[in-house]
């Protein structure tokens, strides 16, 4: 009796398409870096805040002229999403905080409602770059 194995799964794609996903999601997420770096820096607050996981979203609510619950809000949103059901309200809830935000601080910088939802969309190193184009010297 002769057994022949075979462990080819076929996965050579499936680790390319993730390789993939990965650089991508690399290349957002050091854009994001950049872009809060250049915003809290011509806000007045120290750059690196933007590298600190839950100080950076301190400071864009600081950004926003909003109140202090804000934070504390998003911030036990974040922390209990994983609840089930709660899970999906609280993301709904931090959601819309965002929106506000979002709206408060394309006001503070002199933009518009088409500027906040490039904000809201995940789109906050376009406010950095922004920023220091638009006010090279202001600090």
């Amino acid at each position: 009796m002769e057994y022949e194995y075979n462990y080819d799964v076929g996965g050579g794609l499936f680790a390319g398409v993730m390789i993939v996903m990965w650089l991508i999601g690399i290349v957002f997420a050091v854009l994001t870096i950049v872009g809060l770096w250049k915003t809290f820096r011509k806000a007045g607050l120290p750059g690196w805040a933007a590298i600190v996981p839950f100080y950076n979203e301190y400071n864009v609510v600081k950004m926003s002229n909003r109140p202090l619950w804000f934070f504390w809000a998003m911030l036990a949103g974040s922390l209990l999403a994983w609840i089930p059901f709660l899970g999906w309200l609280l993301v709904l809830g931090i959601f819309v905080l965002w929106v506000f935000i979002a709206l408060d601080v394309a006001a503070n910088f002199g933009q518009g409602t088409g500027f906040a939802i490039l904000l809201i969309i995940g789109v906050p190193f376009v406010l950095g770059l922004w920023c220091a184009h638009r006010f090279p010297n202001w600090t």
